[in-house]
């Protein structure tokens, strides 16, 4: 009942930023465990064990959750996006 009829939560539930995520959230899917694989092994390199491992998380999480979301944002408009038009199978290559 919040998130349909309180005031903060279906403004929270109904921002575009948040609805967008959630629109992408196959392409999301399909992608995030190579990605955090690949990108993740690349910023490893990161990580000082003089360094509370909390503070390594969080970089890591907060570097590979942007990345994820760029690169399956432009996945998403190329690949996904135009297949979400209607009759998109009636239009023709000019």
């Amino acid at each position: 009942m919040s998130a349909f009829r309180g005031r903060l939560t279906n403004a929270i539930l109904s921002h575009p930023l948040l609805t967008t995520i959630g629109g992408m959230c196959y392409t999301i899917y399909l992608y995030h465990n190579f990605l955090i694989h690949e990108i993740g092994g690349r910023t490893w390199s990161l990580y000082r064990p003089e360094h509370p491992f909390w503070r390594t998380f969080l970089v890591q999480g907060a570097l590979l959750s942007a990345a994820v979301l760029a690169i399956c944002a432009v996945l998403f408009a190329f690949l996904e996006r135009p297949f979400m038009k209607p009759f998109w199978w009636k239009r023709s290559p000019k």
